[in-house]
């Protein structure tokens, strides 16, 4: 009888910690869900600002391409222009020469 009530309050404390063991393990698994909740949160926040980041930059990219372009364009022109000039000049030059003025 002795060990009967002994091995009950064994049972006893046993099921009371494995009780507090599921508890636990319940609470542990609630944080860890909540965690992970909030780490995808912060992911998604970061990718956001990660495609934001990356649609100025390709904007950005597109306006330095286009000031090149136009850059480019007006050093042509001015290319273009001065050996004109310089056609004219000598033209000029040789006219006089030729005392055509």
């Amino acid at each position: 009888r002795r060990q009967t009530s002994r091995l009950a309050a064994e049972n006893e404390e046993l099921r009371q910690n494995q009780n507090r063991i599921e508890l636990q393990e319940g609470q542990a698994k609630a944080l860890l869900q909540s965690e992970l909740e909030l780490t995808k949160a912060e992911l998604a926040g970061a990718q956001r600002d990660l495609k934001e980041l990356t649609q100025k930059h390709s904007a950005a990219e597109t306006e330095e391409k286009s000031r090149v372009q136009e850059m480019r364009s007006a050093l042509e022109k001015g290319l273009y222009f001065r050996d004109e000039a310089a056609h004219l000049g000598k033209a000029l030059g040789s006219a006089q020469k030729s005392d055509l003025f």
